[in-house]
C-alpha cells in the first residue's frame, strides 16, 4: 500500500487496528472484516484531522517567533558540533564549553536577512519577549570593581549583543 503524503501514518495506523481487532477476535491473521472495519476508523481519523489540526499561529509574530528560534536552534547546534564559538565569546566567558553557548544574535539575524523580511522592530519585540518569557537570556558585561577591603565585586553592566538559549522548541 502506497503512502499518501497528506495522509502521513495514517495507512500504518489503519494496520495496527486492523492487527489489533483480528487478535482480539482470536483470528490468526488479518481478517477482511477487521481491514474494512479499519478503512473506515482511518477515513473518521482523516475527516477528523481535517477539521481539527495543531493550532499553529499564523500572525507576524508568531512567524517571526518560529523563525528567530529555529534560526538559534540551529546556530547553537552548528557551534556545539563545531566546537567553534562565537567571535567576541571570550570576553564574555572563560571556558570554551560557555562560550559555545553564547550566541550573537545580531549577525544570526543579518545572515539570515531577517531584518529585512521582519522588520528590527519586530525582532526586537519578539527578542523580548523571548527573554521576558524565560526562552533567551541576555549576556551582560561585567566589571570587577575592587573594594577598599582587598575583596572583589562584580557588577553587571551594559547588554552585549550575544544571548544564550534557555528553552528548545519541543
Amino acid at each position: 500500500m502506497g503512502e499518501v503524503d497528506e495522509r502521513g501514518r495514517l495507512t500504518e495506523h489503519m494496520l495496527r487496528v486492523a492487527l489489533i481487532q483480528s487478535c482480539c477476535n482470536g483470528d490468526r491473521e488479518i481478517t477482511k472484516e477487521s481491514l474494512e472495519a479499519a478503512m473506515r476508523f482511518a477515513e473518521w481519523q482523516e475527516r477528523l484531522r481535517g477539521t481539527f489540526q495543531a493550532g499553529l499561529a499564523e500572525n507576524p509574530d508568531a512567524i517571526c517567533y518560529s523563525a528567530i528560534h529555529r534560526a538559534l536552534e540551529e546556530r547553537y547546534d552548528k557551534q556545539k558540533e563545531s566546537k567553534v564559538p562565537p567571535e567576541g565569546a571570550d570576553k564574555f566567558e572563560d571556558k570554551e564549553s560557555a562560550q559555545l553557548k553564547l550566541l550573537h544574535f545580531p549577525s544570526m539575524m543579518r545572515s539570515k536577512s531577517y531584518y529585512r523580511r521582519f522588520g528590527s522592530l519586530m525582532i526586537n519585540r519578539v527578542k523580548m519577549s523571548m527573554i521576558n518569557e524565560g526562552l533567551l537570556l541576555e549576556v551582560k558585561q561585567e566589571t570587577v570593581e575592587e573594594l577598599p577591603d582587598g575583596r572583589t565585586k562584580t557588577k553587571s553592566g551594559k547588554k552585549s549583543e550575544f544571548v544564550r538559549l534557555v528553552v528548545r522548541a519541543k
